[in-house]
């Protein structure tokens, strides 16, 4: 068979609060998710048995990747084997709170489900998948969402955008779990106002998107809490730190103030990147403009 080629786009969070630490060892969240126009590119092909290679040296291509566990979490949910020969590019930088592992993960379960002809459903793909990661379960539907529990209790919005956005990441990452292990400690700020946000974005106005991760950066890296306010002083109505960081968001109303700004950004930080708010529906296209629902 010929091999599927897909995308699998990153996301964004406007605003995000950490409720608290569960019995479980998970943190309960509130934030929303939008998707966002830059991708992973993945190739999938029917083999003997599964494997992946990645263009990235430094991503492990075994068990310890997001995307085999996903593999197994499916062929454990649908009890049988999928070997499946995995090619991934990755565009999304790393630890950056864009969501490209799970994205990833997500890209994995439904190109499994159409390959294999399982026709498993999206709430059953959304359930193999939470338990490799809590975001996975938005990154199989996509577009724009209220997210809760661990990310898991999803509320689709039915508006969704398509401002110019810039994206800007440190010189440094982040690593998720010792964010959240500072946050069980910190003093976080009053709760984001979610819906001052959805409003900034149907009408634009400048607003914040707070995060609590933000107090995480402010301990141990608080020079890069300056990117939000360069991106607020260049243009952007709204800006924030994209989960736990380290890549930060602006969305503009106009691409050429977007463009303006990542010309004047671009000399400060190494990863300055023009993309969009988009809505993918859920919807994963191939190289053909086949959509794999």
């Amino acid at each position: 068979m010929e091999k599927l080629r897909l995308k699998a786009p990153g996301k964004i969070n406007l605003g995000l609060d950490i409720i608290g630490k569960r019995a479980d060892g998970y943190h309960d969240i509130k934030t929303l998710m939008h998707t966002i126009s830059l991708y992973d590119e993945l190739t999938f092909a029917k083999a003997e048995k599964t494997s992946l290679i990645c263009d990235d040296p430094d991503i492990p291509g075994d068990t310890n990747n997001i995307v085999i566990k996903c593999v197994l979490a499916l062929e454990s949910h649908v009890k049988r084997e999928l070997p499946v020969a995995i090619t991934l590019k990755k565009n999304i930088p790393t630890r950056a709170g864009l969501g490209g592992g799970s994205a990833d993960g997500a890209c994995t379960l439904r190109a499994l489900n159409f390959l294999y002809d399982l026709n498993v459903g999206l709430e059953e793909l959304c359930e193999a998948g939470k338990g490799v990661g809590a975001d996975i379960p938005f990154m199989v539907r996509g577009g724009f969402a209220l997210c809760e529990g661990i990310g898991e209790r999803i509320t689709p919005i039915e508006n969704t955008f398509s401002y110019p956005l810039l994206l800007v990441k440190p010189n440094f990452s982040v690593d998720t779990k010792a964010a959240y292990d500072f946050s069980d400690n910190a003093h976080n700020q009053p709760n984001c106002d979610f819906e001052r946000i959805l409003a900034s974005l149907e009408k634009p106005g400048v607003c914040e998107a707070r995060n609590d991760f933000e107090e995480y950066l402010a301990a141990f890296h608080p020079k890069a809490l300056e990117i939000k306010a360069e991106l607020y002083e260049s243009g952007a109505f709204l800006a924030g730190l994209s989960g736990s960081g380290s890549c930060f968001y602006g969305i503009f109303e106009q691409t050429e103030t977007a463009q303006r700004a990542a010309e004047v950004l671009s000399g400060k930080y190494p990863f300055v990147c023009t993309q969009r708010l988009c809505d993918s529906q859920g919807a994963l296209i191939d190289h053909k403009g086949l959509i794999i629902k």
